[in-house]
Order: C-alpha cells, then sequence, then structure tokens
C-alpha cells in the first residue's frame, strides 16, 4: 500500500509544494475562523472539512503535514493568550491521515462511502478522543472527564455531521476536475 497518493506522487516537486502550500493556507484560514451558533453553544467551523479534503487528494502523510502545519500557524498568527496544545494539531493531522488512508484502502468503493467512514472514523479518535482530552487537560472543567465527552457528544456531532455533507458536496464537484477525479473518485 502507498502511502502517498499516487496521482501527487508523478506530480513535480514544484507543483506539490505549490499544492501543498494553498491547503496549508487554506486550513490556516479555516482554523482562525468559525461560527457561533445556538448562542455560542456550538460553534461551527470546517476545520475537519479541510483535513480530509487534504488527506483524500495527497494521502496520509501529507495531508497530516498539512492538518499540523494549519493548527500550529494558526495558533502563530492568533494566538489568544492560551498555551498551544501541539495535541489539538496533532488530532487534526491525524483526521487527515485517517481520511488519506479510507480512500486508498476503499478506492473501489464510492465517493460517499469514502467520506462517510472517513467522518465516523476520525470523528470518535480526533474529535471526541484526542482533541476532547487536550481541551479536558488544557482547561480542566468541574465535570469528570466522561461527563466532558458528553457534552462533546452533543454539541460536535451535529458539526461533523455538517462537515460531512460539506466535504461529500465538495469532492464531490471537485471529480470534475482531471487531476481531483483520479485522486477521489
Amino acid at each position: 500500500m502507498q502511502i502517498i497518493s499516487p496521482v501527487f506522487k508523478k506530480m513535480p516537486t514544484s507543483h506539490k509544494i505549490a499544492y501543498i502550500s494553498v491547503m496549508v493556507a487554506l486550513s490556516v484560514i479555516v482554523n482562525m475562523y468559525s461560527v457561533d451558533i445556538a448562542g455560542g453553544f456550538i460553534k461551527l467551523s470546517f476545520v475537519s472539512a479541510v483535513c480530509v479534503i487534504a488527506g483524500a487528494l495527497f494521502g496520509p502523510v501529507y495531508g497530516f503535514a498539512i492538518g499540523f502545519l494549519g493548527d500550529l500557524l494558526a495558533f502563530m498568527v492568533m494566538a489568544s493568550g492560551f498555551a498551544y496544545s501541539p495535541f489539538i494539531g496533532i488530532s487534526n493531522g491525524m483526521y487527515s491521515a485517517i481520511a488519506g488512508l479510507v480512500f486508498m484502502l476503499f478506492k473501489n468503493r464510492g465517493l460517499f462511502i469514502k467520506v462517510l467512514i472517513s467522518t465516523i472514523i476520525a470523528y470518535f479518535i480526533c474529535t471526541l478522543f484526542i482533541s476532547s482530552l487536550s481541551i479536558y487537560i488544557l482547561f480542566g472543567t468541574r465535570y469528570t472527564f466522561w461527563v466532558f465527552i458528553l457534552r462533546r457528544i452533543i454539541f460536535q456531532t451535529p458539526v461533523s455531521i455538517v462537515n460531512a455533507v460539506v466535504i461529500y458536496l465538495l469532492l464531490k464537484s471537485m471529480v470534475s476536475i482531471k487531476f481531483f477525479k483520479v485522486s477521489v473518485s
């Protein structure tokens, strides 16, 4: 099994650098902004959408780098007075790596199945475990970890569903472009 997208592997180095740079920049932008919903109880962010798309297009290795660097650089640009948590960056990178692996392992499956499998696996591993543990350790709470996880499930599930729909629609629209057609379909 190749851990780098075969289409991406064949590209000239200058194209690889350009594509990765654009995806890192996009990752930085979505890491810096979110939309408050329900009076601020839910933050709608498209970080996971960019991470899954990066993993699907470039494979797990480059996808991980894009997810991690996007989080790190966004923190450097917009530090809010809190300490940086590398576990959030690792979570974003893992989101991309999981998507990259799923898209490679299930290459004969339809786009919907690949998006569904990658977002569900990444939701449980990255959103509910790695990110939640990092936030819990970093900020603490008066609740136990398991109550904190339950609250995250309630508030993060709708966000993950919206992201899965966005991922599917974006990738489906990208299929008409030659490079993306070979990579994600």
